[in-house]
């Protein structure tokens, strides 16, 4: 079993949600580092510049918890709604 701190095993985790990050205790850096586009763009220059689906993170979040929230989107087990940070 991974530890309770991974991030695989945490943004897999039926139990898992953005807030999960913070009471687990991991660092999280303060200042905004990247604008995370909610739903992937793919491209899509309409997604890419739609301000309403754009949301603030760290790169930390951005380059490990949302990508494996976007893995699982693109396999179909969650919800375009659960791929923002701050649900």
């Amino acid at each position: 079993m991974k530890p309770r701190n991974d991030p695989a095993a945490l943004a897999n985790s039926h139990e898992f949600d953005s807030t999960a990050v913070i009471r687990r205790g991991f660092a999280i850096d303060p200042l905004t580092d990247v604008t995370d586009h909610v739903e992937p763009h793919k491209g899509d220059m309409v997604r890419f510049w739609d301000a309403s689906m754009g949301q603030p993170a760290c790169a930390w979040h951005h380059d490990t918890i949302k990508q494996l929230l976007e893995q699982r989107y693109a396999k179909g087990e969650i919800k375009r709604a659960e791929l923002w940070l701050s649900n």
